[in-house]
């Protein structure tokens, strides 16, 4: 049963990675040929699919064959968010690396001092990449495309419904580059993810290689301007208009 569930799930994960290259392209188009309405209706649609790819991953992962047991899967599943299970994850399978039982409270004298180094440095990643990424796609999800809310808890009185000005200003920030960016980001967290969830040898091998990307494409998050790469992509098209005015039919 669970292979079949590994396999529905690796189907799901990559029919959200075909969209996500679907959009892009379109967005890169809807640029170069300053349609603005286009860019600005599917840009969302990108950053709430990029949530989703996060979600499927971690599903995929969890159903790898032979990894993780009913149990561990249940303990994961019942945090209250989506980042939370991303924590849950990492923390089960630090603690099962280290022969430990997955109720164990995790810290500095519960993992060897590698790990748990390793582990404090992933939680971080999690924390400060990821976070962001999963509450962008639960306002869009709730049809917050413009003004995305504070949360709004039970008796849900109307004098407390709030903006949430940290969620309005990232969206505005937002762009086709910075979202790119940020999916090969989520691409090497989740690389690291499954790596430790599933494979003894690939996690150490691996871990400082994915790290390393994270943080240069961090910095090119920080550092790339938009307006150089948005004037690349309309000087482009325009020199293949003039190279082939048929082009634009």
């Amino acid at each position: 049963m669970k292979n079949k569930l590994y396999k529905y799930h690796v189907h799901n994960h990559r029919r959200i990675n075909h969209s996500l290259d679907v959009l892009e392209k379109l967005i890169r188009t809807a640029i170069a040929t300053k349609d603005r309405d286009t860019n600005k209706a599917l840009l969302p649609l990108y950053m709430l699919l990029l949530g989703a790819c996060a979600e499927a991953r971690l599903l995929k992962v969890l159903m790898e064959p032979n990894k993780f047991s009913q149990d561990e899967v249940t303990q994961i599943l019942q945090t209250k968010n989506h980042k939370e299970r991303w924590l849950e994850l990492i923390k089960i399978s630090f603690l099962k690396r280290e022969l430990k039982p997955i109720d164990t409270n995790i810290d500095e004298y519960t993992l060897s001092r590698r790990a748990w180094h390793l582990y404090k440095d992933l939680k971080d990643i999690i924390e400060n990449e990821l976070k962001l990424i999963i509450e962008l796609r639960n306002k869009l999800a709730h049809g917050q495309f413009e003004y995305p809310f504070k949360n709004w808890d039970s008796p849900y009185l109307m004098t407390d419904i709030k903006i949430s000005e940290i969620h309005k200003k990232s969206f505005e920030k937002e762009n086709l580059l910075t979202m790119i960016l940020k999916r090969n980001i989520l691409d090497n967290i989740l690389n690291i993810v499954r790596d430790l969830g599933v494979s003894q040898k690939a996690f150490p091998r691996d871990f400082d290689k994915y790290y390393k990307k994270i943080q240069m494409l961090n910095i090119q998050v920080k550092t790339k301007k938009y307006e150089k790469y948005k004037n690349g992509l309309i000087k482009k098209y325009t020199n293949k208009i003039i190279q082939n005015p048929s082009a634009s039919a």
